[in-house]
């Protein structure tokens, strides 16, 4: 909290854009390198769901779930691997994508990390209202993950059949709205 609040005073009063480290009383705060995500597709296409980097400090970083030109998505469910060496899974933010066009009930989003390493969502939309479109970008959602130890790795989607869930998007009667979760559609992370 002092971290944050120390890094907001320098911004507003000094125009300082490098994050800073908390100083003890009568010295002079530090520099710190924040954590970098790097997005692994430069260029997504229609139907891709890929990471990409959200906010980052030098303690943590959020890595946004987002979509590409998906049209009808109602409910949304993928897995995320992470490494637990590096990082630890904080939480999570709602993207904006379930939220278009003001449903009549907000939409629900199950988080839960069955190991370490591992995070899973699933996320619905509710009947009346129909499914969601992005003719653009729109995000899913934010997960939020805190420094553990350096060093250098890759958050993706678990592509494995007998992972902890299907990746799969589905539209408001059923059926599955075509999309690509990858190759290549994680990113890297890197924790000085």
């Amino acid at each position: 909290m002092f971290r944050a609040a120390l890094f907001l005073a320098a911004a507003v009063l000094g125009g300082v854009t490098t994050p800073v480290t908390a100083a003890s009383p009568g010295t002079t705060a530090a520099p710190c390198a924040p954590l970098a995500i790097r997005a692994g597709l430069a260029e997504p296409k229609a139907g891709d769901i890929y990471l990409h980097p959200g906010p980052a400090t030098c303690e943590r970083a959020e890595v946004q779930v987002a979509g590409r030109g998906l049209d009808g998505v109602f409910t949304v469910s993928f897995a995320v691997r992470y490494p637990a060496a590096l990082l630890r899974y904080e939480g999570y933010a709602t993207g904006d994508l379930l939220a278009r066009g003001s449903p009549a009930t907000a939409p629900l989003y199950l988080v839960r990390t069955p190991a370490p390493g591992v995070v899973v969502v699933t996320m619905t939309r509710f009947a009346p209202d129909g499914g969601a479109s992005a003719q653009g970008d729109a995000t899913f959602v934010g997960l939020r993950f805190g420094r553990v130890a350096a060093g250098n790795a890759t958050i993706d989607f678990d592509h494995d059949i007998s992972g902890a869930t299907p990746l799969r998007i589905l539209g408001a009667a059923g059926e599955t709205i075509a999309a690509r979760f990858g190759p290549g559609h994680g990113a890297g992370v890197s924790v000085p």
